[in-house]
């Protein structure tokens, strides 16, 4: 909730205000992104990371029900977005946004409402999204002496791997060939400083070698 909008202040949010701004402003700012393209030049690459963690703020500030709707869109970013949020000495560099983006990448995993984005891209999408969970669950960020280049709080590497546990309800075929990659990410991060990511950490592995059992 806004701490500026309150009736101390005089200013008040009207009904669906968060939703409508999301659905009539996002659509715009996808539009822009497409237009990037995938060129490599310095400004183009720029230009993306703005409009990717333009998608990530105007999702965190909106209601799930409107994130969901927009689901089949925004579900390919988030991995990209995550990974232009969580890049040290970027100017997008951003805890809050990229927790954010975590978080939403969860809740596509566990809601039923984001089930449908799920199934249109999880083949296609399941790859890079357990990459990018991996990498941040991976990352002690600067509680490691060793500087990963990642960006990523105790919750945010809590949450990614909470995430991978989620992801296991994906469709067999689009997890399984990830099995290895997601449990020696898990297994990494059992040398996580934090006791909460240690023990995320151990469940994430548990789940996905169970899972590798399964064949």
């Amino acid at each position: 909730p806004s701490t500026t909008t309150t009736r101390a202040c005089h200013g008040f949010e009207r009904p669906l205000f968060r939703q409508r701004f999301f659905s009539q402003t996002l659509p715009d700012v996808l539009a822009a992104l497409a237009a990037t393209g995938a060129s490599s030049a310095p400004r183009s690459v720029s230009r993306r990371a703005a409009y990717l963690s333009a998608v990530v703020h105007l999702a965190r500030h909106a209601p799930a029900s409107a994130s969901f709707q927009f689901g089949e869109r925004t579900l390919p970013l988030l991995p990209e977005a995550a990974a232009t949020l969580a890049a040290k000495g970027s100017p997008f560099a951003d805890k809050d946004a990229l927790a954010a983006a975590v978080v939403l990448v969860a809740s596509f995993f566990a809601d039923p409402r984001g089930g449908k984005a799920l199934e249109m891209h999880a083949d296609a999408h399941a790859g890079a999204m357990l990459q990018a969970l991996c990498a941040l669950a991976g990352a002690a960020g600067e509680e490691n002496e060793h500087d990963s280049g990642i960006l990523a709080s105790m919750e945010v590497r809590e949450t990614a791997l909470e995430a991978l546990v989620a992801a296991t309800s994906l469709p067999f075929s689009a997890v399984y060939p990830h099995r290895r990659v997601v449990a020696a990410a898990a297994t990494a991060a059992l040398d996580d400083p934090k006791r909460r990511v240690r023990r995320a950490a151990a469940r994430c592995r548990e789940v996905w070698l169970a899972l590798d059992a399964k064949s």
